[in-house]
């Protein structure tokens, strides 16, 4: 399992650049470098309703003709079963073994700036939680926030642990 500090760009005075994806009110950060690509112009095609993937999606640029997994998440990040009525935002995450596509409510870049990250405490260690640190930031109206980071293996491997 990667650290948060192997995962993403820091720079000398402790920057970390995340982005917020957003699922119904509930937020989880996830490094920048790790993902591909952002965006609501994407052509999906939905699945079977047995598959844990609610679909695929292709027709992007940075797809290049491939089809990819889409998975939702609800606001207790439990696995979605269908897409959304409206068309949200979909990010192309990189793991180790491949891509997926996360459908999002919304997406918002933010550099924490001498941010102090904590490993989540061994007694929330879980396959049923997809997240590896938690810290506390300044959102955009300057209100203090706990946030809930992951990474692409951790996120990859709770959708594949899903039951």
């Amino acid at each position: 399992m990667a650290s948060i500090m192997s995962t993403q760009q820091t720079t000398p005075d402790r920057q970390f650049h995340l982005s917020i994806l957003s699922f119904n009110g509930t937020e989880i950060l996830l490094a920048k470098s790790e993902i591909y690509s952002v965006g609501t112009d994407y052509v999906f095609e939905k699945n079977s309703a047995t598959d844990k993937h609610i679909g695929y999606i292709s027709g992007t640029a940075k797809s290049a003709g491939k089809k990819i997994n889409v998975y939702g998440f609800s606001s207790t990040l439990e696995l979605l079963r269908s897409c959304p009525v409206e068309k949200p935002q979909c990010i192309i995450v990189r793991h180790a073994r491949g891509e997926i596509a996360i459908l999002c409510q919304s997406t918002e870049e933010i550099i924490l700036n001498n941010a102090h990250t904590q490993t989540v405490p061994e007694c929330m260690h879980s396959t049923n939680m997809p997240i590896t640190h938690l810290s506390l930031y300044q959102d955009t109206q300057n209100e203090q926030k706990i946030a809930m980071i992951t990474n692409a293996d951790t996120l990859f491997n709770y959708i594949l642990n899903y039951v």
